[in-house]
């Protein structure tokens, strides 16, 4: 997971905008946009943004040791699991609407097809 992943999602756990977390840590959105985005790899404003969040400048920077300072990370871990869990059913939700959707066009052919050999006799 890349440094800009691990602040998205520390920052929507924390139930921020990126206008408000940059508001909190004093840089602009566009700043906070660019960390996000992987185009920024290394900034001065790291452990501002690790202590606004409470999470560990270490895991923040590095991906090493716990998220959190404090004694939520399993709530945290938790969430995130619950967050990859949703990620995962909608993926699978949509390749199911998918499946369905070719069915009823099939279906929709066939009682063209039959329609058709109805009205002829």
């Amino acid at each position: 997971m890349e440094l800009g992943e691990r602040l998205r999602i520390a920052r929507t756990i924390q139930h921020l905008t990126q206008e408000e977390l940059a508001t909190k840590v004093h840089i602009t959105k566009q700043a906070l946009q660019r960390i996000e985005s992987g185009n920024t790899r290394k900034s001065k404003y790291l452990p501002d943004l690790a202590r606004v969040l409470d999470i560990s400048l270490d895991w923040l920077m590095y991906n090493d040791g716990k998220m959190l300072n404090n004694e939520n990370n399993l709530q945290i871990g938790e969430t995130h699991a619950t967050y990859k869990t949703f990620d995962n059913e909608q993926e699978e939700l949509r390749k199911i609407v998918d499946i369905l959707a070719q069915r009823i066009s099939v279906l929709e052919q066939r009682l063209s097809y039959l329609e058709h050999h109805i009205d002829k006799k």
